[in-house]
């Protein structure tokens, strides 16, 4: 829904509303954003709160749902963060784990340090597509290669403690976060 965002060059509020259907307007590089305004972090690095942004809206606009289905570091500010919280059931580096739609994938330039985050929206044979914050200064769609050495790893979110494990309810979530991811809205993760 935040497709071709553009950040902005400053901060004032008409630019930073939650109506942010001019995803133009005030373009700049100066990292202020509906996500940092969101995340309670302006200015701000904001791959990781576009990713706050997306389990946030996808969970009904529930921060407690929002923080327990990213394994309670919502908002997620920093690159390595949510990928440290997770338990290691729930997160793997490439290679070694098999990613599915709605998982956060993890970036880094050298292999080491983790400078980058976005959503995985589809998997095929070949590709992994993802939406991520802050790629050229927006908020954009991307595809990689399945072995790009720039991807670093996955962490898969926690949508059954976002809705207490209760069955109903938890498929809800996972159908909910689908549709806002815009896949087939089934309720089961992936």
């Amino acid at each position: 829904g935040h497709g071709g965002y553009y950040e902005k060059q400053n901060g004032a509020a008409k630019y930073l509303t939650n109506d942010i259907s001019n995803f133009s307007a005030n373009a700049g590089s100066a990292n202020y954003t509906y996500m940092g305004k969101l995340c309670g972090i302006n200015p701000g690095a904001w791959c990781a709160m576009t990713v706050s942004t997306a389990v946030y809206e996808g969970c009904g606009s529930d921060k407690t749902a929002a923080k327990k289905a990213m394994w309670g570091v919502w908002p997620y500010t920093a690159c390595n963060q949510l990928y440290d919280a997770a338990p290691s059931t729930h997160k793997g580096r490439r290679g070694s784990w098999t990613p599915k739609p709605g998982d956060v994938i993890v970036f880094s330039d050298n292999g080491s340090v983790r400078t980058h985050t976005g959503m995985v929206y589809a998997v095929d044979s070949s590709y992994i597509y993802t939406y991520e914050g802050n790629s050229a200064n927006m908020a954009r769609k991307r595809s990689y290669s399945k072995n790009s050495t720039y991807i670093w790893g996955y962490v898969r979110l926690n949508l059954d403690a976002a809705s207490e494990q209760d069955d109903t309810d938890a498929k809800e979530t996972v159908k909910a976060f689908q549709r806002w991811l815009g896949v087939s809205d089934d309720g089961v993760y992936g």
